[in-house]
């Protein structure tokens, strides 16, 4: 299903955001039984190991120019530890490949501050940072970068102060050792900027409210697995200072599909407003978020379409252009999807509406227009994404 990004000239009504306060997380790690060893585990393309706990589930990511493995202990919903590592296409230096992954490539640059870097004995680097999560609340990691020859070994490291899970992540770290024939093709380093840690990840988040005080958390989740979705449910909970959940929201993720390798909004409407007591939010996948795509669902390149924008004087966005059925067999109940990113990049409001026109025959062009009655903040781009039903 292809998506359009469009640049949106001018700023709309500018409206209040939700408080959404930082914290520090605190880490309830289960503590490894004293007779589980760890275990060296390999990653399928051979380009390193390392030995972890028996015990930590691991989340892989296998692709042609990336291999990474990231673990989470008992009862954590986010890993603790991540490697992964490329081949390069040209060898460099390792100073200077260090120094443009952290200020260029890290997956999360508009979400971490490096606070300290240091070469190593051995020619590595170690870097001290912190990262905010998506409640605002912040965590503590060392990052370390190695080169062998023009192979790159990452390492990131949730840092804690809890003895057993340091003790878990020193030794895991020190571990980690290259592989002698990695199966990896040839990259430059911004493949970095891809590595995944999770099937899931709920990304751009935000929280604002609008002119008569709904409050509004918007957000949208990436699918990195291979296979397509149906709307994955997601939940929004509303914390005070001891980190207590207030109350709550249920939804599930915009469209009729998230598509493997794509991305889905969500928007979650508090009507009451944002009760007094609360500083920060989470958002949560619901309990089952891997239901496979049961139906036939029509996008790109069956579906083409064009797209325009306008403001309206309320601050609306008006989203119009055509859609194009360039398959051979017509499709039904067409649904546009709109995504809105402010200068940031974090999602400022999500909008879906069903297309006038309720069957596209194959080669029928029609019109569409989505109208965003609801924006946190000045609007700098928005995804257009039509989806219909086949079959």
């Amino acid at each position: 299903m292809q998506t359009t990004v469009r640049l949106l000239v001018g700023l709309i009504l500018a409206l209040v955001l939700a408080s959404c306060e930082t914290g520090a997380v605190v880490f309830a790690p289960t503590p490894l039984p004293p007779d589980l060893s760890p275990r060296t585990i390999s990653h399928p393309s051979g380009a390193f190991s390392l030995q972890v706990p028996p015990d930590w589930a691991v989340y892989t990511q296998d692709s042609n120019a990336i291999a990474s493995m990231s673990f989470s202990p008992p009862g954590y919903d986010s890993p603790v530890l991540t490697a992964a590592s490329i081949l390069l296409a040209q060898p460099g230096d390792v100073q200077q490949l260090a120094n443009d992954y952290q200020t260029i490539h890290r997956p999360d640059l508009r979400r971490y501050v490096e606070t300290a870097r240091e070469q190593q004995p051995d020619g590595s680097w170690r870097f001290s940072g912190v990262r905010t999560l998506s409640d605002g609340s912040q965590v503590p990691l060392n990052t370390f970068f190695a080169l062998n020859g023009a192979q790159v070994l990452l390492i990131e490291a949730v840092v804690t102060g809890d003895e057993a899970l340091r003790a878990s992540n020193e030794y895991a770290v020190n571990s980690l050792r290259p592989g002698l024939a990695p199966t990896l093709t040839p990259s430059d380093l911004s493949a970095l900027s891809f590595v995944n840690t999770a099937a899931y990840e709920i990304l751009n988040t935000a929280a604002w409210t609008n002119p008569t005080g709904v409050l509004f958390v918007t957000g949208e989740i990436a699918n990195h697995t291979a296979l397509a979705l149906e709307p994955i449910p997601v939940r929004v909970a509303l914390l005070n200072a001891a980190g207590e959940v207030v109350t709550e929201a249920s939804d599930s993720t915009m469209g009729y599909a998230v598509k493997a390798g794509g991305f889905a909004p969500f928007s979650l409407r508090f009507g009451q407003g944002q009760p007094i007591d609360t500083v920060r939010f989470r958002v949560l996948l619901g309990d089952d978020p891997t239901r496979p795509l049961s139906g036939v669902i029509v996008g790109a390149p069956d579906l083409s379409w064009t797209d325009e924008s306008t403001f309206t004087p309320e601050g609306h966005l008006i989203v119009s252009g055509t859609v194009t059925n360039t398959g051979n067999l017509p499709v039904r109940d067409p649904l546009a999807v709109i995504t809105v990113f402010d200068g940031s990049g974090d999602v400022i409001g999500a909008w879906f509406q069903p297309l006038l026109t309720p069957v596209i025959g194959a080669g029928e062009t029609v019109n569409y227009e989505v109208r965003v009655l609801e924006l946190g903040g000045g609007a700098r781009n928005y995804i257009v994404d039509i989806q219909a039903r086949g079959g």
